[in-house]
């Protein structure tokens, strides 16, 4: 029965939204009819913002409404519309359905948004049956509807009149009661049954009328004090004792006035601080009969601001009855100007907000804060500070001047990574701290684990001239003397080498030598994970087609496809040559990456009889990989047959006649 407030959607000050709602207040209907509602979003900031129109509500709001969430892009000073479209069921039953607009640009305007309001959809009541002609009547007076309600404050009284009129052949009774309207809402008062004592009232059970005869059941609607504003339309109902299938139904339409009492109180907690955070508590208490949605907000009364203010929270929705707090906590953020001799005080205000507008009999609370001033021990050590800066400025003198140059160390020598494959290219990293002294660098390499086949790293020196620049270092070494990134060693075979940076000094003691130790990791050898033929029975004189797949086919040096018979007789071989590539003879095979996928591979000039075939792979370090057998193939022979058959010269079917003592010549071709 109760609907939503009848404040239209608002928006926060100072918000880059504004939003209007239409129908602002209660959108209603029969059961079958479409409604729509409308919302009208401006954009006032200054950039373009994509915005987010949604609907929250419970499962039939959903269900009814074509499109629940919708999508609107919005340059700066222009509007937009989106429309939500509800289809109400035939089945529909009356009441009231709570439902929620929310705004929200989470991309564009975070701190503005989410918006949200609170609306309703209430769904009318069709009588149930049709009046008939001796059927009894009722009406209510005053009349209300949805769009012109009655108006009523918390605790007020509101009569009413229902006159009803029994238009059957039979005395009757009558009882008027509410189904969906709180016990504490109404009182039924029924006219007294002694003709006799006009204007005495006693509260009855029913209403007695006799046949054409019409009364007057008096209705007082007396809201609690604690009624939430709003619209409600409690259902009336009239039971005939004659026809109780019979219903007659209407309604009140009552809307209470919103409230907005809201006490508040601003108390410091904390309004003395030195080195900490004051400490103050909003108390918020509402006693109204409306939601509060409030949000908080301080500033200085001064001309300049020393403070920063933090809320928790800054923004707060108050139900009616209820009592919430409020922390505030005060700092100033200009640390080193807190006063050495004297307190300093700094007045502010809390400024509070009500998102919908209603009324705030405080909106802005004055409180002040105290900045005591520096112990006595500061001030003594800001006199040492004086004292430590005169002697600091003889130090910085004998720095620059007296001071003999630091040594040279190497800060730093490293490679990108301290494990490499087979084939990749190291790079060397170093950079030397104080490198005025430096006059050549020697790069060695030891070899602790290598392949035999490695050829020898040779020592390299790097001169650096004091007249002339360095040689021999590329250019991603900016800074030669200093800074060297990305030196290229070279590739290096399998194994384990250690590296080391040897400087050399014009004068003075050597500096230690830089090492490091990198691992270069074999490739690994082909991999044949698959092999087998393409089908398992073929014709004498057909080609047999082979398909596999090869991993890591960079390794890869030669193939060769092996044919061996029942009789385990290798009875042919296919080698297949890998050095210039893949060789023309597989022009089905395909390399992607290290994968080598080759399909139907023809292998020719096979006997009729029954074959297994085998895949050997050769790497480019002469190693050898071999395949399991494949399946067994079966090659049939063709089957024989009678090309021609020619008799004395004729060919053809039918008889042959013959004369006695006739040669006969007979010659066929299979």
């Amino acid at each position: 029965m109760k609907t939503s407030s009848t404040s239209p959607f608002s928006s926060p000050r100072h918000s880059p939204l504004t939003v209007i709602v239409n129908p602002p207040k209660i959108l209603s209907g029969l059961p079958g009819d479409q409604l729509q509602i409308a919302v009208v979003i401006q954009n006032l900031g200054d950039q373009s913002a994509i915005i987010d129109v949604f609907l929250e509500a419970d499962t039939a709001i959903l269900q009814w409404c074509r499109s629940t969430h919708q999508r609107l892009g919005l340059g700066s000073e222009q509007n937009g519309e989106v429309i939500f479209e509800f289809d109400l069921p035939s089945t529909a039953l009356p009441g009231n359905f709570d439902y929620t607009i929310v705004v929200d640009a989470p991309n564009h305007y975070p701190n503005d948004t989410p918006m949200q309001s609170d609306h309703r959809l209430q769904v009318l009541s069709r009588e149930q049956t049709a009046v008939g002609i001796d059927d009894p009547t009722f009406f209510l007076t005053p009349a209300t509807n949805s769009q012109q309600p009655a108006r009523l404050k918390p605790g007020e009284i509101l009569p009413f009149e229902v006159q009803v009129e029994n238009r059957s052949s039979q005395t009757d009774q009558f009882q008027l009661v509410s189904e969906d309207a709180e016990e504490d809402w109404l009182t039924i008062r029924y006219p007294s049954l002694d003709k006799n004592a006009p204007g005495r009232l006693q509260e009855d059970p029913c209403l007695n009328l006799n046949p054409g005869e019409r009364g007057t059941i008096r209705l007082e609607v007396h809201p609690p004090m604690d009624t939430l504003a709003g619209l409600y339309s409690p259902a009336l109902r009239l039971h005939s004792t004659n026809h109780p299938d019979l219903k007659r139904l209407d309604f009140i339409y009552i809307d209470i006035e919103p409230i907005e009492t809201c006490s508040i109180e601003l108390e410091a907690m904390l309004d003395r601080v030195s080195h900490r955070s004051g400490e103050y508590q909003i108390r918020l208490a509402n006693r109204g009969n409306v939601f509060r949605q409030l949000s908080f907000s301080a500033s200085s009364r001064e001309e300049e601001e020393w403070l920063t203010y933090d809320f928790e929270p800054d923004q707060m929705r108050l139900p009616p009855g209820r009592e919430a707090q409020v922390q505030l906590r005060v700092t100033p953020f200009r640390k080193r100007r807190r006063p050495w001799w004297r307190q300093r005080t700094f007045p502010f205000q809390v400024n509070l907000q009500d998102a919908q507008g209603y009324q705030l009999a405080d909106q802005y609370l004055q409180a002040s804060l105290i900045w005591q001033a520096r112990p006595w021990w500061q001030l003594a050590l800001g006199i040492l500070l004086a004292l430590s800066l005169v002697s600091g400025s003889g130090f910085l003198i004998w720095w620059f001047f007296f001071k003999p140059p630091a040594p040279m160390s190497i800060e730093e020598f490293r490679t990108n990574s301290l494990e490499y494959t087979e084939g990749d290219s190291v790079n060397l990293n170093w950079r030397i701290l104080n490198p005025n002294q430096i006059q050549s660098l020697t790069l060695t390499t030891r070899v602790q684990e290598t392949d035999p086949e490695a050829k020898p790293i040779q020592p390299k020196t790097f001169e650096f001239p004091e007249s002339a620049p360095p040689g021999d270092l590329p250019d991603t070494c900016p800074e030669p003397e200093r800074l060297c990134q990305q030196y290229d060693i070279g590739k290096l075979a399998a194994g384990r080498y250690e590296f080391e940076l040897h400087p050399s000094v014009r004068s003075g003691s050597a500096a230690e030598p830089g090492k490091l130790t990198v691992s270069v990791a074999a490739k690994p050898d082909p991999q044949i994970t698959q092999f087998a033929p393409t089908q398992v029975e073929y014709q004498s004189g057909a080609n047999v087609g082979l398909n596999w797949v090869i991993e890591n086919a960079s390794q890869l040096a030669a193939l060769t496809v092996t044919a061996t018979d029942q009789n385990t007789n290798r009875t042919s071989q296919t080698q297949y040559s890998f050095s210039q590539g893949i060789p023309k003879a597989l022009p089905s095979c395909q390399r992607k990456g290290e994968t080598l996928n080759c399909s139907a591979v023809p292998i020719s000039g096979l006997q009729a009889g029954a074959y297994t075939f085998e895949l050997q792979a050769t790497t480019v370090k002469g190693n050898r990989i071999e395949s399991a057998p494949t399946p067994s193939v079966n090659i049939k022979p063709k089957p024989l047959s009678i090309v021609s058959f020619v008799v004395n010269g004729r060919t053809g079917g039918g008889n042959v006649k013959l004369t006695l003592n006739q040669s006969l010549k007979i010659s066929w071709r299979g």
